[in-house]
């Protein structure tokens, strides 16, 4: 006899409205004064500079910062008809004349709300097909219903069976990110050049914030840029603190050397791990490190790059030009270069020391570091 497990629904952690410290100065004056007097109560009972930084704004985010509110399936869909279906639910006899009177009110109430929403849409259409185009293909697409790409939940193994089980499911993540990242490096090169660099400024670090893109997914420390900007020159001053202890010591703390790997199908109902487009998640912290170590190094760099190729330095993908580079020798070949010590070796540290998650319907699975065997249960929460 055939047996059907019952799986338990994943747990959906709501996301916070990053954006509103943007557009609310109300919400923004609160969020700035309660960090301010966090961060310094933190320092008072002795921790550390990032960790009171870090602490003082995710801490405050959660209390502050209201979350998302729940958007429908159907865009058009109004508050007062969801209340009308819940009501029809509660009534037990569907055949009765209460619930026909409810199920046409509600098929009424759902035609008007349709079609008032194309109706709006194709005026914001309008307005804007010769003023801002982006917008326009952005409103179009969406009056379009396009559909996005869903999981199917299971995975097909190397022998071609199906998987279903979480662990099994992750050995295969496992297994296929080994593949896909493999490098087989040696234990941490020494650097051959004395430590210098001059400290990092306050105009350095405004600047790789300000390139920064917004309404990005925060990483393993759960800061997003937007947490900084928030703070204006309160934020950039402490950040860069914490930037300029890291560039002198060279020590990166553990949830800036993380990352999250998240698997996205390329079509819907995908099933082999080929057919997904694995992204991974970093740190918002540590992308404003390497932007600001990139602008510092571009100028050395660039009397190195040859005629022909100068027309393609700006356009060129840094995440995918890397993801197969042998850092051995890449760090010899910025050795070689006329790069600070403290750059090079926190390029090194980060290469050496990072460590990496596989997230799967809202649970971490961790390893212990970039190309470990395999992934371990790290927590439900992402």
């Amino acid at each position: 006899m055939v047996k059907l497990k019952k799986l338990k629904p994943a747990k959906v952690v709501p996301r916070l409205h990053y954006g509103a410290l943007q557009s609310d100065p109300k919400l923004k004056e609160k969020y700035s004064v309660a960090v301010k007097n966090r961060f310094q109560a933190l320092l008072q009972d002795g921790e550390t500079l990032w960790e009171s930084l870090k602490n003082a704004l995710v801490v405050t985010a959660k209390e502050v910062i209201p979350k998302r509110e729940k958007t429908y399936r159907r865009k058009w869909m109004t508050k007062e008809i969801m209340e009308l279906m819940k009501k029809r639910q509660t009534i037990v006899k569907w055949n009765s004349e209460e619930y026909k009177q409810l199920d046409r009110e509600i098929k009424i109430k759902c035609q008007e709300a349709k079609e008032a929403w194309v109706n709006t849409k194709c005026e914001e259409i309008e307005q804007s097909k010769n003023t801002d185009p982006a917008s326009k293909h952005k409103q179009i697409k969406d009056l379009a219903g396009k559909k996005t790409c869903s999981s199917s939940g299971c995975l097909r193994a190397k022998d071609g069976t199906i998987i279903l089980e979480k662990e099994k499911i992750l050995e295969r993540w496992t297994e296929y990110i080994q593949e896909l990242f493999h490098d087989n490096r040696r234990e941490k090169p020494l650097i051959e050049k004395n430590m210098d660099g001059p400290q990092i400024l306050k105009s350095e670090v405004r600047a790789a914030v300000g390139k920064m893109r917004k309404n990005k997914a925060a990483g393993p420390d759960e800061i997003v840029t937007e947490m900084v900007t928030a703070m204006e020159d309160f934020g950039i001053e402490k950040l860069t603190e914490v930037i300029n202890d890291i560039y002198d010591s060279g020590k990166i703390p553990k949830e800036l050397s993380k990352s999250i790997f998240i698997a996205l199908p390329k079509k819907p109902g995908a099933i082999e791990c080929e057919l997904h487009r694995t992204i991974s998640l970093m740190s918002h912290i540590i992308k404003i490190i390497l932007r600001v170590i990139m602008a510092r190094s571009r100028s050395r760099t660039r009397p190195e790059i040859g005629k022909e190729q100068c027309g393609f330095v700006e356009d060129a993908d840094y995440t995918k030009a890397f993801d197969k580079v042998q850092h051995e020798e890449l760090l010899k070949a910025l050795q070689s270069l006329d790069l600070d010590g403290k750059d090079i070796r926190l390029i090194r540290n980060l290469y050496w020391e990072q460590t990496a998650c596989m997230r799967h319907q809202y649970s971490l699975y961790a390893a212990g570091s970039s190309n470990a065997n395999s992934f371990r249960r790290l927590s439900e929460d992402p």
